[in-house]
Parts: structure tokens; C-alpha cells; sequence
């Protein structure tokens, strides 16, 4: 009698053991998370059995998605769970202990490792349940920019286009904007200018012209838009104009008096001379003024203050003077009288 007891205690043993290998086995396929009394009495849980509202995850080619939050937890429930075999009148049910990232960064996140806990008056006559493993990944959280930089360039008719590099942006990289719970990283961050369009080249104006550059934030949780740049075109300051020619003159001379702006040893043929007074026009004698004016206002102007180039230049017109001969003969006419002549 004792030996067929001891016997019956021992197959009961074996089938309780091999049950809970397979439990393992399954669990670590991914397939059911199982908790047992015995070879009868199980209870399943699968994907299809977990809720993931409000967790913050997306499913998506195969595997559950997240964007960064420096957080590993993420928040999984149990519906409609499954019992295969419950004991009648036994007080078991399971839950999710916790669910979290195997890694909290996006570079090394694979997988959410799920962990069950069982609760009711009879859980202790069950095994505990073996973890359940997703696939899973972290994707990069997206910052923007709080504002855009700004750079300034000087207009240059020789040039095809501006090419904006980093050190023109100098403090005007604009600040990320925040994000609850990772203002700290974000403050850590040194975004760098990797590179910035060029700017085709364009006439000098008061309002920027718009452009962008690529930035990279050396944190791979992170990533943002390219960073909106405002380039102003300044016109050129001349800073000397020369003047050239004979500025004292005889009527009937011909003018030959030139004007040049200049701006260190570059010139730029973008003056016209001009006079309001009607008797230089004719070439009168007199003393007149000329003036230099820009003929393109947008992109060059003149330097202002106590540096101001010379624009105006005094000219004088001298009357032109002519040498007058005269002298006289004397004839004798037949009648002897003497007569005088002149001329000149």
C-alpha cells in the first residue's frame, strides 16, 4: 500500500516538474507567460491579453515603439486574462508587476520586460510567472528651436553667393525649447553648426533673407529641424571718393573732371557728377559746386560723419582773354591832304 502511494507521489512529481519546464521553455519563446499548481491548472498571458492605453506605445513593424522620455517604465495592464485549469473555488488572479525598457537611451533600447505578480488568498499554491520579452525601441524625442539665428553679410558685385559659416552666427543660436522632465539634458546640450546653405547672392535690404543649417546635437535621444537662419545684406560703405582733373578752368575748356568712390584699394564705378546751376552747363565763367551722387542707393552708400568722403568739389570757370592789335597808316592822297586810318 506503501510503496503504490509512494509510487503515485512520485509520477505526480515528475508531471508537476515537466510542466514547469515547459513553462520555462514557452516563456522564453516569447509565446505565454504560465503559472501552475499542477499539469492541470494554468493560467496564460499574451500579448493579446495586455492593454496598452495610455502607455505612451505605438505598435509598428513588429515591434512597440516609444518616444524618449529618460524613462525605462512604461505603463501595461491585463484584460480578459485567460485561466486554463484553475482549481475550482480557488481566490488567483495576475497582474503586471511592472513593465519597463531593457534601457532607458535610444541607442540601446531592444526590448520591454514585462514582470507578472500574483495576488488572491490561494496565489501561493501557484508558481510565479516567468517574465514576458517584446520587441521594442525608443525613438529619438523631436526639440525645436526657440527663435532662429541671424547673420550679416555686405553685398559684393563680384560675388555669386554668400556662404554663411558657423562662426558669422556667433551668439545668435538660439536657445531648444523645453520639454517637461528633461529640461536638465536639454540645458546639456551643445548643438554644433555642421553646415549652412549658401545664400545666393542678393541686393543689400533692411529685411533678411531667409536660409538654413544643419545642426547636429551629439545626443542620440535628441534630434531637431534644421535651425532657421536670417542673413541681412548690407549695402557697401564708401569711404573716399577721388576726385580727378583740372578744377580751374578757362571758358571754352573742355571738362574733364572725374569721380570714383572707393573702399580700400577696390573701386566701384557707382557715381554720377552733377551741378544745379544752369551757367555751368553752358560753360560760363563763374564758380560752381560739384556734386557726387550715387547712382545705386541700395547696395552702396556713403560713409556718414567726420570720416564722410569729399562729395563736393568747387570748380571755376575763368573768362577766356583775348590780345587786341591795332596800329594806323598814313597815305598821302592826290589832293595832298593827310588822312589817318586804323585798324585793328
Amino acid at each position: 500500500m506503501n510503496d503504490q502511494r509512494m509510487k503515485s507521489e512520485k509520477r505526480s512529481g515528475v508531471r508537476v516538474i515537466t510542466a514547469f519546464l515547459l513553462m520555462l521553455a514557452l516563456a522564453v519563446l516569447g509565446l505565454t507567460v504560465s503559472v501552475a499548481a499542477d499539469a492541470q491548472s494554468t493560467l496564460t498571458v499574451t500579448t493579446s491579453n495586455l492593454s496598452f492605453e495610455n502607455s505612451g506605445l505605438e505598435y509598428a513593424g513588429e515591434s512597440y515603439t516609444k518616444v524618449y522620455d529618460g524613462k525605462t517604465a512604461v505603463t501595461i495592464s491585463i484584460d480578459n486574462l485567460t485561466g486554463v485549469g484553475i482549481q475550482s473555488g480557488d481566490d488567483v488572479s495576475i497582474e503586471v508587476a511592472s513593465a519597463s525598457f531593457n534601457d532607458a537611451n535610444v541607442a540601446n533600447a531592444y526590448e520591454i520586460i514585462v514582470k507578472f505578480k500574483l495576488t488572491g488568498a490561494d496565489a501561493y499554491k501557484y508558481a510565479q510567472p516567468a517574465d514576458l520579452r517584446l520587441s521594442a525601441k525608443i525613438l529619438p524625442k523631436a526639440l525645436e528651436w526657440n527663435g532662429n539665428a541671424s547673420a550679416t553679410v555686405t553685398y559684393d558685385p563680384d560675388v555669386e553667393s554668400f556662404e554663411i559659416t558657423p562662426a558669422m552666427l556667433g551668439s545668435t543660436v538660439p536657445a531648444l525649447k523645453p520639454v517637461t522632465g528633461l529640461e536638465s539634458e536639454i540645458n546639456a546640450l551643445n548643438p554644433t553648426v555642421t553646415f549652412v546653405n549658401a545664400l545666393a547672392a542678393a541686393n543689400a535690404s533692411a529685411t533678411p533673407y531667409d536660409t538654413t543649417a544643419s545642426v547636429d546635437l551629439g545626443n542620440a535621444n535628441f534630434t531637431v529641424a534644421s535651425l532657421p537662419v536670417k542673413v541681412t545684406v548690407n549695402p557697401i560703405e564708401i569711404t573716399n571718393i577721388v576726385w580727378e582733373g583740372n578744377t580751374t578752368l578757362t571758358y571754352g575748356d573742355l571738362i574733364g573732371i572725374t569721380a570714383t568712390a572707393t573702399v580700400g584699394n577696390r573701386s566701384f564705378d557707382v557715381l554720377k557728377i552733377t551741378c544745379d546751376n544752369a551757367d555751368f552747363a553752358k560753360g560760363n565763367a563763374g564758380t560752381y559746386t560739384l556734386v557726387a551722387e550715387l547712382t545705386d542707393t541700395v547696395n552702396y552708400k556713403l560713409l556718414a560723419g567726420t570720416n564722410a568722403p569729399k562729395k563736393d568739389c568747387p570748380v571755376t570757370i575763368l573768362p577766356r582773354k583775348y590780345t587786341v592789335s591795332m596800329y594806323y597808316y598814313m597815305y598821302i592822297s592826290q589832293a595832298n591832304n593827310i588822312s589817318l586810318a586804323w585798324n585793328s
